[in-house]
């Protein structure tokens, strides 16, 4: 069955841009003279991709160039978000084989960010870099890679179809994750307390529903708009990492309640794309945490939990409520505090023992 579900999208990004490094020859054949790298604009031309962090400049390669190269033909499986296998047969060029042209393997990289070239971004992590084969493939199931793939598609055995991106234009190789410090930790279910909701109807499973939602650009607006990046890092529930451009993510409405939520949703962004059980959303230095997401359903998170989960690390914290309450606590105390919803209070910020007395409408904590 062939895989074309548009939530293998930031797989096919990565596997274009590993395709891209390790070219291709028809099955059967040897493995040719690998094709000299050059230098290339930012991003590719022509059908190619551009390769970023190997050389000074940008290394551009054409689909062509990559069949040249060595390839590989397999049988390969993801794993899909509603838990669905999915199995075809990939051929492309082994990422490691197009590194070692320039003295290189991917195991030497902690990040491998994919982008497509309709603005879609994936980050393939460390653990996988590490103990997967990524192809770089230009052809799925015997045949070319038909428009909404092309010009290649990252295919990794095995993972999540998350990671098989598609119409991948531009690979990057990072030795470290390029990101500011978090400052500050903002309770998701706090942020759209004061924004306006509307009727959010979809199609799940056969049946139509109706939700409630908030707009993702008026939430950033309020909450994020000092905030420099251009890219936002996404955690779900389930575990699931994945990155998306600012100018997508705004394109998006928060599912509040039903089904998945908190859910990333939207009409106008690929099923494929949309992100259901939003725990953390990252943009620079900070970040939207979920408290739904406790350690047991109905039980309270602890603060320090959050600061651990998000990166977030002082001497002292501010915490802050919606109606601008503030109170100083010490990093040594930061364990003390715990955080709950209420439906009738939203979150509260309590110290062990002092529910009575806890912060209502607790909004964010923030490294002084």
């Amino acid at each position: 069955m062939s895989i074309m579900k548009r939530a293998v999208v930031p797989v096919v990004c990565v596997l274009l841009a590993g395709l891209l490094f390790a070219g291709c020859t028809p099955a059967g054949q040897n493995a040719g003279t690998t094709a000299s790298p050059t230098a290339a604009p930012a991003a590719a031309s022509g059908g190619g991709v551009a390769f970023e962090g190997l050389l000074d400049g940008a290394v551009t390669m054409e689909v062509d160039e990559l069949r040249a190269m060595k390839s590989v033909e397999r049988s390969v499986t993801s794993l899909d978000s509603q838990g669905e296998i999915n199995e075809c047969t990939a051929k492309g060029v082994l990422l490691n084989d197009f590194l070692e042209a320039y003295g290189k393997k991917q195991t030497d990289f902690n990040v491998i960010r994919a982008t497509a070239s309709d603005g879609y971004v994936v980050e393939i992590p460390k653990e996988v870099i590490d103990a997967e084969d990524i192809i770089l493939a230009y052809e799925l199931d015997g045949k070319p890679l038909d428009e909404d793939n092309a010009p290649v598609r990252i295919i990794i055995d095995n993972v999540r179809s998350l990671y098989w991106a598609r119409m991948v234009c531009k690979v990057e190789f990072l030795s470290q994750a390029q990101e500011a410090e978090v400052r500050r930790v903002l309770v998701l279910e706090s942020t759209y307390a004061d924004l306006e909701k509307t009727p959010y109807e979809y199609f799940d499973d056969g049946v139509t529903s109706e939700d409630t939602a908030v707009s993702m650009s008026e939430l950033l607006g309020k909450y994020a708009k000092g905030e420099r990046a251009d890219t936002f890092h996404i955690t779900a529930y389930d575990g699931m990492k994945k990155t998306q451009q600012k100018e997508i993510i705004e394109k998006f409405s928060l599912k509040i309640d039903g089904k998945n939520a908190p859910m990333l949703t939207s009409r106008e962004v690929p099923v494929g794309m949309h992100v259901k059980g939003l725990f953390m959303l990252r943009c620079g230095t900070t970040v939207f945490y979920s408290a739904q997401k406790t350690p047991e359903e109905g039980e309270a998170v602890a603060l320090s939990k959050i600061a651990s989960d998000t990166g977030l690390s002082a001497d002292a914290y501010i915490l802050a409520a919606t109606d601008g309450y503030t109170k100083e606590v010490l990093k040594g105390a930061l364990a003390e505090w715990y955080v709950e919803l209420s439906g009738e209070d939203g979150a509260v910020a309590y110290q062990k023992g002092a529910k009575a007395k806890g912060i209502k409408n607790f909004l964010s904590v923030t490294a002084k």
